[in-house]
């Protein structure tokens, strides 16, 4: 009969200690996560982006309602069943699980470089980054088209032929949209194209 006990409280002192390494340790889900493709990153990523444009939810309440109004969100956000989403300018927080066996997966902007963006995964005593890409912000990318406009436009106005519009119309359509004048504030220089600054004749 003591032998019999003796057996059991080793049997109960044995769970204990492997409950208290897995707690101790990573998460189960953590670890799976951790342990994705490639493409799995580069597709939440994109997803995440994709939650950016509905602004700041920051507040408790808002991040659990976000996250429980799942036929909204895209479908790998959507299968990782988060328990809160947070926004903000910079970064999305999706909070997976509750209690110790939970973990955050968060896609930020680098502190260091602004057209750099990271996704990390972390939990207690543990932190990976997974993927990271360039997301160039769309003032760099209008910037970077107007120069290479600037650069082509006098080389396509060299080698086009005589009568040929399409550098005039080329360049038109990517001047910004400025409201249009009244017909009695347009003017003609003699070549038949407005003096308003709204077209700039070639």
């Amino acid at each position: 009969m003591r032998i019999n006990w003796l057996r059991y409280a080793v049997v109960c002192n044995l769970l204990v200690i492997a409950v208290l390494c897995a707690s101790c340790g990573p998460s189960p889900g953590y670890r799976a996560f951790v342990d994705n493709t490639p493409r799995f990153y580069a597709q939440l990523a994109v997803e995440c982006d994709g939650l950016l444009p509905r602004g700041r939810v920051t507040e408790a309440a808002e991040t659990h309602k976000l996250a429980r109004d799942t036929n909204s969100l895209p479908p790998l956000i959507r299968a990782l069943n988060p328990d809160s989403i947070l926004i903000d300018t910079n970064l999305v927080l999706l909070r997976i699980g509750t209690g110790v066996f939970s973990f955050g997966i968060v896609w930020r902007q680098s502190d260091d470089d602004a057209d750099l963006w990271v996704l990390s995964a972390y939990t207690e005593g543990s932190r990976r980054e997974v993927y990271a890409r360039k997301r160039s912000t769309d003032r760099k990318r209008v910037t970077r088209m107007r120069q290479t406009i600037a650069w082509l436009l006098p080389i396509w106005q060299k080698h086009s032929r005589p009568g040929d519009t399409t550098a005039r119309h080329f360049q038109e359509a990517c001047q910004p949209v400025r409201p249009a004048r009244s017909s009695t504030q347009t003017g003609s220089n003699g070549n038949g194209c407005p003096t308003t600054p709204e077209r700039n004749c070639l």
